[in-house]
């Protein structure tokens, strides 16, 4: 038994974690995502555009990507100048619900409203550092331990919308 003052051992890792971890790496929705983080990685976030169903970052150096929703997953484009009218009306769906008022259901940070520009100003001057994946999002990762977070959850009227928090991972 470990003492207070004692650094506490280490748990070994749980097997159903890493075996998910395994599925999710190999899965054709992250390698649809991986090529997103070698043209990103190392872009300074100059501004940035939101909507209930999306949201741009467009970088120094002219380049850009557009995040939204489509099939169920948030999906991503990229290119250099800017966004053109098709792209930027991905950021307000209407396929999608609005999911930035608080939710009902239990997940973190359910209770709080989303004000998706807000939370992505954060990332205005910042250098992309890397991308964290998941089932159905990515996240853009930042220095100092930030990433804008984001998932894709039941809105209100029952259809899929996006949530984006600025967070300390």
């Amino acid at each position: 038994m470990a003492k207070h003052d004692e650094r506490p051992r280490e748990a070994g890792p749980d097997a159903q974690l890493v075996a998910k971890a395994e599925r999710l790496l190999a899965s054709p929705y992250t390698a649809s995502i991986k090529p997103l983080a070698e043209l990103v990685r190392g872009s300074v976030v100059r501004s940035s555009l939101s909507g209930h169903s999306g949201f741009a970052l467009l970088f120094e150096g002219d380049t850009w990507v557009v995040c939204f929703l489509d099939e169920g997953a948030l999906r991503w484009k990229h290119g250099q100048g800017s966004p053109s009218p098709t792209e930027l009306a991905l950021l307000a769906s209407p396929n999608f619900g609005d999911a930035r008022s608080p939710l009902a259901e239990d997940r973190p940070y359910a209770g709080e409203a989303c004000e998706i520009a807000a939370e992505i100003a954060n990332a205005h001057g910042k250098p992309v550092t890397s991308l964290a994946y998941g089932e159905k999002s990515f996240n853009f990762c930042f220095p100092q331990g930030r990433e804008l977070e984001t998932s894709v959850v039941p809105a209100a009227d029952g259809r899929l919308g996006l949530r984006v928090f600025w967070e300390q991972w």
